[in-house]
């Protein structure tokens, strides 16, 4: 098994557990403290600022070594929160038989998509894409 699948897999691992503690924290807060939904929120908007700042440091190339478990990591993170959101949205329009437009949220999940796409993407395919070219320079 390669290393990124392997990073992918330990990730997907990671989050499960992540989600599972947000799910239980929000069944145990009450409306005087952070809220339920604020940890969902906590949880969302920690994603979509660590998806941002690593593809920035991504782009102006001070992030070389893509098979790192955090960079995986934060792309999978990106791409499942995202997911989660889509799937739920989907099977809401679909009970209640309307389709809206989208708001602030959904731009929010179409961001980390985005995000979580481009991550992946760099991992398994534009990584090998540069060290295909680094090969024939060298």
């Amino acid at each position: 098994m390669k290393a990124n699948t392997k990073n992918t897999i330990i990730s997907l691992l990671i989050i499960v557990a992540i989600l599972g503690v947000v799910i239980f924290l929000s069944s145990l807060a009450t409306d005087t403290d952070f809220g339920g939904s604020g940890y969902v929120f906590l949880l969302i908007f920690i994603c979509l600022i660590s998806g941002l700042i690593t593809v920035f440091l991504r782009l102006i190339r001070l992030i070389k070594n893509t098979e790192t478990l955090l960079y995986n990591f934060i792309g999978t993170f990106n791409l499942t929160i995202a997911s989660i959101f889509f799937i739920w949205e989907a099977f809401l329009r679909l009970r209640n038989g309307s389709f809206t437009a989208i708001n602030f949220f959904g731009v929010i999940f179409i961001i980390q998509l985005l995000l979580g796409t481009f991550i992946l993407f760099d991992i398994y395919k534009i990584n090998r894409i540069f060290s295909k070219t680094d090969k024939k320079l060298n």
